[in-house]
């Protein structure tokens, strides 16, 4: 993704490239805690999650509909949006990481269950088991579980 790109996705424009400390920097701070359950930010220095919080907002209207029902709302909309225009170089440094990352890893995989010898099929983009059958399935890596305490 280029810098242009990334700007049409979340309607970015000259306007957002100022940043203002005194609120800015607290807003940003509340949006790492409403994207990590309350948590302050760590020394992780990653700033995809601001990309995360305005794609939930496009589509997850329950959590539209909650963070609008804050009295701080507009001001994290557009604490956001001033990220995104001021992070732009790293948040595009992060996309490529996590790209070159995932083409590395499958997004399906699949495992045997210990208790009932079925093969449980994973995908790891929800994060959720997405299936199950007595055969392993065709093209599908399988992983075998470590056993804790030996």
């Amino acid at each position: 993704m280029k810098k242009e790109e990334l700007f049409e996705k979340y309607n970015i424009d000259k306007s957002h490239n100022t940043w203002d400390d005194s609120i800015d920097n607290w807003m940003s701070v509340e949006i790492y805690r409403v994207m990590h359950d309350g948590v302050l930010p760590g020394d992780d220095n990653s700033s995809i999650w601001v990309c995360e919080f305005l794609d939930k907002l496009d589509a997850d209207m329950d959590f539209t509909k909650k963070m609008m029902q804050r009295d701080d709302f507009g001001s994290l909309y557009l604490t956001a949006k001033r990220m995104i225009c001021t992070l732009h170089e790293s948040i595009l440094n992060e996309d490529r990481e996590r790209k070159i990352y995932h083409k590395h890893t499958p997004r399906f995989i699949q495992t045997q269950n210990p208790r009932s010898g079925r093969y449980v099929k994973i995908d790891r983009a929800k994060g959720s088991v997405v299936g199950n059958k007595a055969t392993p399935y065709k093209g599908i890596e399988i992983i075998k579980s470590k056993k804790h305490g030996k």
